[in-house]
C-alpha cells in the first residue's frame, strides 16, 4: 500500500504521538484506525491466514471448522469489533 506524508503543528502530533503510545499502536495505525481504516493486512491476506490456520488446526489437531462454525465465529466477531468500538465512543464522550 502507497504512504503518504500529512503534515500537522506540534500539538496534534503530540497529542497523536500520546494516543498511539496510549493504544500500544504506531502514529500511523492510530491514524488509520481515527479515520476508520484497518491498518495491516489486506483482505486476501487476512483470507490467506485464515485459510492457513484451517489447515493448522486440522494437521495438527484433527479440528475441522465448518462453514457454519466460520459463520458463527464471523458473527461474534463483529459483535466483539462493535462492543469495542461503542466503549471507545462513550470513553471519547466523556473525555
Amino acid at each position: 500500500m502507497a504512504t503518504k506524508v500529512i503534515e500537522v503543528d506540534e500539538r496534534t502530533h503530540a497529542l497523536l504521538v500520546a494516543l498511539a503510545a496510549r493504544r500500544g499502536v504506531s502514529v500511523d495505525q492510530c491514524v488509520a484506525q481515527l479515520v476508520g481504516a484497518r491498518p495491516g493486512r489486506s483482505a486476501a491476506e487476512r483470507e490467506a491466514v485464515g485459510r492457513r490456520t484451517e489447515e493448522y488446526l486440522r494437521e495438527q489437531f484433527g479440528v475441522v471448522i465448518t462453514a457454519e462454525e466460520r459463520a458463527a465465529f464471523r458473527v461474534r466477531h463483529d459483535e466483539l469489533i462493535a462492543e469495542v468500538d461503542a466503549r471507545y465512543a462513550r470513553h471519547r464522550a466523556t473525555a
